[in-house]
């Protein structure tokens, strides 16, 4: 299988949460600010996207706070 294409995602909300899992249930890893770049894996899956945050931490933010 093919790797996932990546890009950047910035965020559209202040303190939004970046989750260990795509959940709203799983706990939470840290936050971004508005405009907070990172880089995100993929195509959103039921409304999630997996990211990279620039200090190397994996997460799943809520596709609803990204925009490219």
């Amino acid at each position: 299988p093919s790797t996932p294409a990546t890009k950047t995602g910035y965020s559209t909300g202040d303190r939004v949460r970046i989750r260990s899992l795509a959940s709203t249930s799983s706990s939470i890893l840290t936050h971004v600010n508005r405009g907070d770049s990172f880089t995100v894996h993929g195509e959103s899956q039921n409304g999630w996207y997996a990211v990279t945050l620039k200090d190397g931490t994996k997460g799943y933010i809520s596709a609803q706070y990204v925009r490219f």
